[in-house]
């Protein structure tokens, strides 16, 4: 059987050890550190910064070829949310898809010579 030492003397109170190793709370998301760095095999492609004063938005930061893209999310956790796209977008940089790496812009100035 074993000793609950909290438990056994009388006026200490319950013990703090799930209060402490449960991570602090910024609104509904569990996040301690911003911005959130995303990583695919140790190396960071993206970042998750978190809504600050004037914005209400998530945003997620990016390098491709054209330089830094950046795109706005209304939640962080979700179907359609900052993370779920941003764990995508990883995959694809990792993998150097060319997709992730154009802007929208330059996405339908290739359709032309695609098409041809």
């Amino acid at each position: 059987m074993r000793t609950t030492f909290s438990e056994g003397i009388d006026g200490f109170g319950s013990s703090d050890t799930i209060l402490t190793q449960n991570s602090p709370l910024f609104g509904k998301d569990e996040v301690s550190k911003w911005p959130v760095e995303i990583k695919f095999r140790n190396k960071v492609f993206a970042k998750i910064y978190r809504p600050c004063e004037g914005r209400d938005s998530y945003r997620v930061a990016w390098k491709a070829a054209a330089g830094r893209q950046m795109k706005s999310f209304k939640t962080y956790a979700g179907e359609k949310g900052a993370k779920n796209f941003t764990n995508g977008l990883v995959k694809d940089l990792a993998q150097q898809n060319s997709v992730a790496l154009f802007t929208a812009a330059q996405a339908e100035d290739a359709l032309p010579a695609i098409r041809q």
